[in-house]
């Protein structure tokens, strides 16, 4: 137990916040199943969009509630036109490309994609890099590489599935202590060399690094790499508020620029 934290009189799961504040964390590392036992047992209130979620067929670990245009939500856009298709016809009123989005950003997931033939995942992400504009392709080389070592020295925090997943396809790895962060509770595994793919894994194919991985970056023209779990660099984000910053008044109805 980290000694630093203040407790509210001394209870576990209480954090002090500011002077007359507390964080409170009644429920602790439940799993999504955990969840809805207790939904029904006691009948808690929830949000009732996760009953459209059900009827609409989304297995209960894939229902999430977030902005519709965050990278990881991109692939689920499609899923407004049933939930509420008044709002779905205003969002696309007001978003360009959206309706695009909805009906191809899902096809271009992990299992979507085929190897050409004539490729591993390992040469098709070379080839990939050999088509890009040389900055392009630098910012690539640099991003990979980044990530190939931090597998390599550090790892990431892997569910227990997710490990079994690991064993029964065979994939070579070592773990590496806990999680510094969150709950403290996920298994940091490191993997030194990626494998050129993950297919044989029942889900969670694009929390694992590999070739094939590389390859769907690339083809989703994701230079700042969050389909791998990354952050934008330091550069990235400067140049990203600069944009932000040069651009944000256009299209302001007023604006005599």
């Amino acid at each position: 137990m980290n000694s630093k934290k203040q407790m509210l009189e001394g209870m576990p799961w209480t954090k002090k916040n500011t002077a007359h504040t507390y964080n409170v964390y009644p429920i602790y590392d439940w799993k999504t199943e955990d969840i809805w036992t207790a939904n029904a047992k006691f009948e808690w209130d929830y949000n009732k969009l996760y009953d459209v979620f059900y009827r609409a067929g989304v297995p209960i670990h894939s229902m999430r509630v977030a902005s519709p245009f965050m990278s990881e939500a991109k692939s689920s856009l499609c899923m407004y036109r049933i939930i509420d298709p008044h709002i779905w016809a205003r969002l696309c009123a007001r978003v360009q490309g959206a309706n695009f989005v909805a009906t191809y950003g899902k096809q271009l997931d992990y299992k979507s994609i085929s190897l050409p033939e004539g490729h591993t995942w390992k040469s098709f992400v070379k080839f990939l890099l050999d088509t890009l504009p040389k900055e392009s392709a630098e910012n690539f080389k640099m991003r990979f590489a980044q990530s190939i070592k931090f597998w390599a020295r550090v790892g990431r925090g892997l569910r227990d599935d997710i490990i079994e997943d690991l064993d029964r396809a065979g994939i070579k790895y070592h773990l590496n202590g806990l999680t510094p962060h969150g709950s403290k509770m996920l298994k940091r595994v490191r993997i030194v060399t990626p494998p050129d793919h993950v297919d044989s894994l029942k889900g969670e194919h694009s929390s694992v690094t590999s070739w094939k991985r590389f390859a769907i970056t690339i083809l989703k023209n994701d230079h700042t790499c969050k389909y791998m779990g990354l952050q934008p660099t330091h550069e990235q984000a400067k140049r990203q508020r600069g944009i932000m910053e040069k651009y944000k008044n256009v299209g302001i109805k007023g604006d005599k620029k």
